[in-house]
């Protein structure tokens, strides 16, 4: 029975090429949207899953809430002694370790790279169990200058040669010992290094107090449970640790979150950490996008299926009156469309395979669809084609096994109202999701051209950034490293920072302004000479830093402070009332100074961020004044190039680095570059989004030809008396699209409402972003209605340039 429903599933395949193309492409369609959309769903839940102690590891994060009013700031770095302090107060806890991450430069023999580090106990390694390939596991970070490579890290300094014993070249200066080697981290894990130091390395290169100054954030601190413990009463006596430590109020201004391992990557957004994280919201997103697709490609099914209902309704007659139970019919027409779906998985997964290379390039995954390497996943596809062949198969099996075998076979057979209206509903239902995700592409297109458009207060063009790692930023050296590029001709301008535009601002202090009574806190941004003209920041009041004057270099009693506008104006002055007045910035000694000038305000970081009060400062020396922790020496030089000569320039600028620094690479970038990355995500969602817009209005539109179709062919006889009568090709192909025309209508009303509530909250974690028109709304909505045009007025106009006859005539 079986092989005889297969027989007759391929011969009716086979006999209508066209509707079964149609269903194949738009079944694989939709098979490939959700393939590579649960592939990159399945990477991004099983982020950090893959540790044995996964469900038992935490990480403690710190959050602080000002006293002045200033808005909460959620870390994800905590200070260096709480890993040992909640250790000690509670016996639910059986480990604890820290991870610092660092960049730093390595040698040896002549070869010198950059790597990203990180500052780890020795501990880490009860806690995750990397996978070890060489060294004491129990004490491979115990004693300083000792550090644990990852494999290819070990390859690229030592190759085949055994790297147990061997000596690094730390920062040019200090000797590390290999102790340890393990393979390279997964890609989907939060944690981020290619080298760990010691941790009784740190204060040698951070700073003496850089393991006891409880302040200093930038340790990501992990608990290891005991099995069977819960979190939950560590996190309720956080406050009385606080209190205990950190002294009588601690806890009104410090509280703490307790985030599970396997949660980091999704659902944690805070300040410092150590990898770019996902985001639940797009996981979600997208899973509910590659499910629609699907279904809309059921839907298509079902209206092809029915569309060619009237073709095949002779033969239900035929077979009924043989002797064909309805059972049997069902059975036949869903096996029918599981064949269809079958081949369209096997096209799919061909396309999957073409695709992933690319697909992995655009998320910078290695995701891999191993058919094999999992037990599950072969049954799981045959599931998933049986699932959609059946939800797609249903409807048209239950409507064409209805037909009376007395009325097909005098072909008067007809389509029901409720057929009809099914019909209808689906294709508003398609029209509607394609719609919704046309004004959501649209949107996220119109907010990355207003933030790359948006006035930033700066100039990021032809600029070029050096940047530096040692614990003294550019170096003593940095005045006459900075005479010598200015000597050449492909550079215009050299100055310097703590921190360029387009990454995070500068470390917040506690600011005490003439004629207040309250402290509150601002971000602290060091600077060299030339600062703003380097970087065409427009001077509002006073006057810009001077090598001239000693106040503008820290070193009198009363230093010079240069504040933004915004800074002035939540200080309560004008830009020109400001000047003269005095400042203190609680922190480094700087001390009480005096406010010289006000400039432009600046958009340090994305358009997520509002802009914040900036006070600018030069250090004593450069690079001089150094802060264990915040790193508050000049690290980026910001060196502007002529436009002519650009590689010049490049070749320059690493020359005269050399020159400086033998042992340490040069570490170059464009701003622009770091410009481009702050939006990555969201051009990133914008290209996704425009593929799938376009994949949904290619499948809707597929469900509109076989609705069409089947309208068309059902009015067939109409259309013959119509041309008979007179009527021409363009008012048949009017009157036809007249009535699709009012379904696209309905699924524009539909689908506005939706993409206004869905696309306001996606512009809401903006603090600055465009205002929703309804240009927006109009221009996809009518993109949707002439698509829909052209794909019904083509199938109209061919059916209105038949013969007559052929339509009027009754066999």
């Amino acid at each position: 029975m079986w092989l005889n429903y297969l027989k007759i599933s391929l011969r009716a395949a086979v006999g209508n090429r066209l509707f079964s193309a149609i269903n194949v492409v738009g079944l694989a369609i939709g098979f490939v949207c959700f393939l590579l959309i649960g592939l990159y769903v399945n990477d991004e839940l099983r982020y950090d899953r893959h540790y044995a102690n996964a469900e038992r590891i935490y990480r403690l994060s710190p959050d602080v809430t000002p006293n002045d009013g200033s808005p909460d700031t959620h870390w994800a770095a905590s200070g260096p002694l709480v890993a040992e302090q909640f250790k000690q107060e509670f016996e639910e806890i059986e480990r604890t370790a820290r991870l610092r991450p660092w960049r730093v430069d390595l040698a040896y023999e002549g070869s010198a790279f950059r790597e990203n580090a990180a500052f780890a106990d020795n501990d880490l390694f009860a806690i995750f169990d990397f996978h070890w390939l060489q060294g004491d596991v129990e004490a491979a970070l115990l004693q300083p200058f000792t550090t644990v490579l990852t494999a290819s890290v070990a390859r690229k300094y030592f190759g085949d040669a055994d790297p147990l014993g061997q000596t690094l070249l730390l920062q040019g200066s200090y000797p590390v010992q290999v102790t340890g080697v393990i393979e390279d981290l997964p890609r989907n894990t939060h944690l981020r290094f290619d080298m760990l130091l010691s941790m009784p390395t740190a204060p040698t290169l951070l700073g003496s107090n850089a393991l006891t100054n409880p302040t200093l954030l930038g340790y990501h601190t992990y608990v290891l449970l005991r099995a069977g413990a819960s979190i939950d009463r560590i996190v309720a006596l956080a406050p009385d640790i606080y209190e205990r430590y950190l002294g009588e109020g601690a806890s009104a201004i410090w509280g703490l979150t307790a985030m599970r391992l396997t949660d980091i990557h999704l659902h944690s957004h805070r300040e410092s950490e150590l990898n770019a994280p996902g985001s639940s919201a797009s996981v979600y997103a997208f899973s509910a996008i590659a499910l629609i697709i699907l279904l809309m490609a059921c839907f298509n099914f079902m209206n092809l299926a029915i569309a060619r209902g009237l073709q095949r309704a002779k033969e239900v007659g035929v077979r009924k009156t043989l002797g064909a139970l309805r059972v049997q019919m069902l059975v036949q027409f869903i096996a029918e469309a599981v064949l269809m779906a079958a081949f369209a998985m096997i096209v799919a997964i061909a396309a999957v395979e073409l695709l992933l290379p690319a697909f992995n390039a655009f998320l910078q995954k290695q995701i891999t669809f191993a058919y094999f390497g999992n037990v599950w996943t072969i049954p799981a596809l045959a599931l998933l084609v049986v699932l959609t062949g059946t939800v797609a198969g249903a409807y048209p099996a239950f409507y064409l096994s209805a037909f009376a075998p007395s009325r097909v076979l005098k072909g008067i057979a007809a389509a029901g109202r409720r057929s009809v209206a099914l019909r209808g509903v689906l294709v508003v239902v398609q029209f509607s999701i394609a719609i919704v995700l046309l004004v959501a592409t649209a949107v996220v297109f119109l907010q990355m051209r207003f933030a790359s458009a948006i006035e930033l207060g700066y100039d990021k063009d032809q600029i070029v950034v050096l940047s530096t790692t040692g614990r003294e930023g550019l170096g003593r050296q940095w005045d006459a490293m900075k005479e010598r590029l200015l000597a050449a001709p492909e550079i215009e301008s050299v100055t310097a920072s703590n921190v360029v535009p387009a990454s995070s601002v500068a470390t917040s202090y506690f600011i005490r302004h003439e004629g207040g009574t309250d402290q509150r806190t601002m971000p602290v941004l060091l600077v060299d000479f030339e600062f703003f003209e380097t970087y065409g920041i427009r001077l509002l009041a006073g006057r810009s830093f001077s090598k001239a004057l000693d106040p503008d270099r820290a070193q009198a009693a009363n230093p010079s402070y240069i504040v933004n506008a915004l800074a002035a104006r939540q200080l309560g002055w004008s830009p020109e009332e400001a000047i003269g007045k005095g400042l203190e910035v609680t922190c480094c000694n700087f001390g009480n100074g005096t406010i010289v000038g006000v400039v432009d305000d600046v958009y340090f970081e994305s358009l997520h961020m509002p802009l914040a009060p900036t006070v600018y400062l030069v250090p004593p020396e450069p690079a001089a004044v150094i802060h264990s922790e915040t790193r508050l020496g000049l690290q980026q030089a910001s060196i502007r190039i002529r436009g002519n000569d650009a590689q010049g320039a490049l070749a320059r600028i690493r020359e005269t680095w050399t020159a400086f620094f033998p042992n340490q690479p040069a570490s170059l970038r464009l701003l622009q570059d770091d410009f481009d990355a702050l939006y990555q995500s969201e051009y990133n969602q914008n290209r996704m989004l425009f593929g799938f817009s376009a994949l949904a209005i290619f499948i809707a539109c597929l469900g509109l030809f076989g609705l069409a179709s089947f309208s068309t062919e059902r009015r067939r006889k109409e259309i013959g008396v119509r041309k008979v009568m007179g009527g021409s090709v363009w008012s048949i192909v009017r009157l036809v699209t007249h009535e699709f025309s009012r379904l696209v209508l309905l699924a524009n009303l539909i689908a506005w409402p939706v993409a206004y509530l869905v696309m306001q909250r996606w512009l809401a974690q903006f603090a600055y972003r465009i205002d929703l028109t309804p240009l927006v709304f109009i221009g996809s909505g009518a993109i949707a209605l002439c698509i829909a045009w052209v794909t019904v007025g083509a199938i109209a106009a061919k059916a209105a340039s038949g013969r007559p006859v052929l339509a009027l005539r009754y066999e």
